[in-house]
Protein backbone atom coordinates (compact mmCIF):
# COMPACT_ATOMS: atom_id res chain seq x y z
CA UNK A 1 0.00 0.00 0.00
CA UNK A 2 1.23 3.66 -0.92
CA UNK A 3 2.21 6.13 1.75
CA UNK A 4 0.15 8.34 0.30
CA UNK A 5 -3.01 6.40 0.27
CA UNK A 6 -6.25 8.91 0.94
CA UNK A 7 -8.24 7.08 3.83
CA UNK A 8 -11.38 7.97 4.94
CA UNK A 9 -14.96 8.34 5.25
CA UNK A 10 -15.54 8.12 1.62
CA UNK A 11 -12.13 6.35 0.30
CA UNK A 12 -12.23 3.25 1.87
CA UNK A 13 -10.21 -0.06 2.20
CA UNK A 14 -11.07 -3.82 2.21
CA UNK A 15 -11.93 -4.40 5.84
CA UNK A 16 -9.87 -7.90 5.95
CA UNK A 17 -6.68 -6.10 4.76
CA UNK A 18 -3.09 -6.26 6.99
CA UNK A 19 -0.12 -4.97 5.49
CA UNK A 20 2.37 -6.84 4.92
CA UNK A 21 5.22 -5.34 6.68
CA UNK A 22 4.04 -4.81 10.10
CA UNK A 23 6.37 -4.92 13.01
CA UNK A 24 6.45 -4.28 16.66
CA UNK A 25 7.50 -1.11 17.79
CA UNK A 26 9.97 -0.97 20.17
CA UNK A 27 8.51 -1.79 23.98
CA UNK A 28 10.32 1.71 25.07
CA UNK A 29 8.32 3.54 22.50
CA UNK A 30 4.67 2.34 23.40
CA UNK A 31 2.94 3.80 26.03
CA UNK A 32 0.86 0.88 26.95
CA UNK A 33 4.09 -1.71 27.40
CA UNK A 34 1.85 -4.03 28.28
CA UNK A 35 0.45 -4.45 24.96
CA UNK A 36 2.78 -3.03 22.64
CA UNK A 37 1.78 -1.67 19.46
CA UNK A 38 2.25 -2.08 15.77
CA UNK A 39 3.21 -0.06 12.96
CA UNK A 40 4.30 -0.45 9.16
CA UNK A 41 8.12 -0.99 9.16
CA UNK A 42 9.36 2.22 7.40
CA UNK A 43 6.75 4.75 9.47
CA UNK A 44 7.90 2.37 12.72
CA UNK A 45 11.50 2.83 12.07
CA UNK A 46 11.15 6.86 12.20
CA UNK A 47 8.87 6.66 14.69
CA UNK A 48 11.44 5.60 16.57
CA UNK A 49 14.07 7.86 15.77
CA UNK A 50 11.36 11.01 16.33
CA UNK A 51 11.42 9.47 19.87
CA UNK A 52 14.99 9.21 20.13
CA UNK A 53 15.36 12.69 19.12
CA UNK A 54 12.28 14.19 21.16
CA UNK A 55 13.99 12.65 24.22
CA UNK A 56 17.12 14.72 23.44
CA UNK A 57 15.15 18.22 23.76
CA UNK A 58 13.68 16.55 27.55
CA UNK A 59 10.49 15.55 25.55
CA UNK A 60 8.66 11.83 26.23
CA UNK A 61 6.78 11.41 23.22
CA UNK A 62 5.05 7.25 23.00
CA UNK A 63 3.20 5.56 20.78
CA UNK A 64 -0.76 4.41 22.54
CA UNK A 65 -1.91 3.26 19.11
CA UNK A 66 -0.64 1.89 16.10
CA UNK A 67 -2.47 -0.55 13.75
CA UNK A 68 -5.85 -1.61 14.01
CA UNK A 69 -7.62 -4.36 12.19
CA UNK A 70 -10.81 -3.98 10.66
CA UNK A 71 -12.60 -6.43 13.33
CA UNK A 72 -10.99 -4.29 16.21
CA UNK A 73 -12.21 -1.13 14.44
CA UNK A 74 -15.51 -2.49 14.31
CA UNK A 75 -15.58 -3.31 18.29
CA UNK A 76 -13.93 0.38 18.59
CA UNK A 77 -16.52 1.98 17.11
CA UNK A 78 -18.93 -0.34 18.58
CA UNK A 79 -17.98 0.61 22.00
CA UNK A 80 -18.24 4.48 21.59
CA UNK A 81 -21.67 4.30 19.96
CA UNK A 82 -22.64 2.14 22.83
CA UNK A 83 -21.57 4.77 25.11
CA UNK A 84 -22.87 7.46 23.53
CA UNK A 85 -26.25 5.62 23.61
CA UNK A 86 -26.07 4.89 27.46
CA UNK A 87 -25.60 8.36 27.55
CA UNK A 88 -28.38 9.82 25.66
CA UNK A 89 -30.51 7.30 26.72
CA UNK A 90 -30.04 8.94 31.00
CA UNK A 91 -30.03 12.60 29.55
CA UNK A 92 -32.84 11.96 27.24
CA UNK A 93 -35.27 9.53 28.63
CA UNK A 94 -38.20 10.90 27.08
CA UNK A 95 -36.35 10.78 23.91
CA UNK A 96 -37.59 7.15 21.71
CA UNK A 97 -34.69 4.82 21.06
CA UNK A 98 -34.29 5.18 17.05
CA UNK A 99 -33.73 8.87 17.68
CA UNK A 100 -31.34 8.11 20.14
CA UNK A 101 -29.28 5.34 18.35
CA UNK A 102 -29.64 7.82 15.28
CA UNK A 103 -27.81 10.52 17.38
CA UNK A 104 -25.78 8.13 19.00
CA UNK A 105 -23.87 7.08 15.65
CA UNK A 106 -23.90 10.64 14.51
CA UNK A 107 -22.06 11.36 17.07
CA UNK A 108 -19.66 8.13 16.86
CA UNK A 109 -18.91 8.97 13.30
CA UNK A 110 -17.34 12.37 14.81
CA UNK A 111 -14.59 10.85 16.72
CA UNK A 112 -14.23 7.06 15.44
CA UNK A 113 -14.12 6.08 11.93
CA UNK A 114 -15.79 2.91 10.55
CA UNK A 115 -14.19 -0.56 9.73
CA UNK A 116 -12.88 0.23 6.36
CA UNK A 117 -12.65 4.09 6.55
CA UNK A 118 -9.72 4.22 9.41
CA UNK A 119 -6.37 4.91 8.84
CA UNK A 120 -4.58 2.84 11.62
CA UNK A 121 -6.11 -0.04 9.51
CA UNK A 122 -3.07 1.30 6.63
CA UNK A 123 -0.37 0.70 9.62
CA UNK A 124 0.95 4.36 8.66
CA UNK A 125 -1.13 6.23 11.45
CA UNK A 126 -0.30 6.19 15.56
CA UNK A 127 -1.56 8.16 17.91
CA UNK A 128 0.48 9.66 20.61
CA UNK A 129 0.38 9.75 24.33
CA UNK A 130 2.66 11.74 26.68
CA UNK A 131 3.88 11.46 30.32
CA UNK A 132 2.93 14.70 32.01
CA UNK A 133 3.86 14.96 35.56
CA UNK A 134 4.87 11.92 35.67
CA UNK A 135 1.37 10.97 34.91
CA UNK A 136 0.43 8.92 31.87
CA UNK A 137 -1.66 10.80 29.78
CA UNK A 138 -3.45 10.44 26.35
CA UNK A 139 -5.22 13.87 26.18
CA UNK A 140 -1.87 16.10 25.20
CA UNK A 141 -3.92 19.57 24.06
CA UNK A 142 -2.01 21.72 26.28
CA UNK A 143 1.12 20.05 26.82
CA UNK A 144 4.77 21.14 25.60
CA UNK A 145 5.40 18.20 23.35
CA UNK A 146 2.31 19.09 20.90
CA UNK A 147 4.38 21.94 20.30
CA UNK A 148 7.49 20.36 19.74
CA UNK A 149 5.73 17.55 17.23
CA UNK A 150 3.90 20.49 15.11
CA UNK A 151 7.06 21.81 14.26
CA UNK A 152 9.36 18.79 13.98
CA UNK A 153 6.89 15.93 13.23
CA UNK A 154 7.12 16.44 9.12
CA UNK A 155 11.39 16.20 9.59
CA UNK A 156 10.60 12.28 10.03
CA UNK A 157 7.35 11.53 7.68
CA UNK A 158 4.90 12.41 9.85
CA UNK A 159 1.40 14.80 9.41
CA UNK A 160 -1.30 16.24 11.95
CA UNK A 161 -4.02 14.61 9.92
CA UNK A 162 -6.88 16.12 12.14
CA UNK A 163 -5.97 19.87 12.56
CA UNK A 164 -8.27 22.31 14.47
CA UNK A 165 -10.92 23.79 12.60
CA UNK A 166 -10.78 21.71 9.44
CA UNK A 167 -13.83 19.10 11.06
CA UNK A 168 -16.04 19.71 7.73
CA UNK A 169 -13.22 18.72 5.41
CA UNK A 170 -11.72 15.49 7.18
CA UNK A 171 -15.01 14.57 8.88
CA UNK A 172 -13.53 14.48 12.34
CA UNK A 173 -12.69 16.82 15.55
CA UNK A 174 -8.96 18.36 15.93
CA UNK A 175 -7.50 15.18 17.11
CA UNK A 176 -3.58 16.48 18.72
CA UNK A 177 -2.69 13.11 18.89
CA UNK A 178 -3.30 11.27 15.75
CA UNK A 179 -0.13 11.31 13.50
CA UNK A 180 -0.13 10.25 9.89
CA UNK A 181 3.14 8.79 8.21
CA UNK A 182 3.52 9.92 4.28
CA UNK A 183 7.40 10.26 4.07
CA UNK A 184 9.66 12.70 4.95
CA UNK A 185 9.64 14.55 1.26
CA UNK A 186 5.45 14.76 1.15
CA UNK A 187 5.36 15.83 4.12
CA UNK A 188 7.85 18.59 4.36
CA UNK A 189 5.85 19.93 1.22
CA UNK A 190 2.21 19.07 2.89
CA UNK A 191 3.26 21.74 6.35
CA UNK A 192 4.01 24.71 3.71
CA UNK A 193 0.92 24.51 2.24
CA UNK A 194 -1.18 24.69 5.32
CA UNK A 195 -4.33 22.09 3.93
CA UNK A 196 -5.48 19.57 5.16
CA UNK A 197 -4.72 16.00 3.85
CA UNK A 198 -7.68 15.66 1.73
CA UNK A 199 -7.29 18.96 -0.05
CA UNK A 200 -3.68 18.09 -0.75
CA UNK A 201 -4.57 15.07 -1.78
CA UNK A 202 -6.58 16.17 -4.69
CA UNK A 203 -5.36 19.49 -5.50
CA UNK A 204 -1.64 18.92 -5.26
CA UNK A 205 -1.17 15.31 -5.49
CA UNK A 206 -4.10 15.16 -7.68
CA UNK A 207 -4.42 12.05 -6.65
CA UNK A 208 -7.86 10.09 -6.96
Amino acid sequence: MDNLILVNKTHSIDIDYVPLDLVACDKDLTARRRYGAYLRKEPCEMAMKLRDDAKKSNYDIYVSSGFRSGAEQQRVYARFRDQYIASLKERYPSIGMEKIIEKAEILTKLKVAKPGQSEHQTGLAMDIACFFNGNYDEDISNIEEVEWMHENAHKYGFILRYPKGSEEITGYRFEPWHYRYIGEEYATDFVKTGLTFEDYHSKILRLE
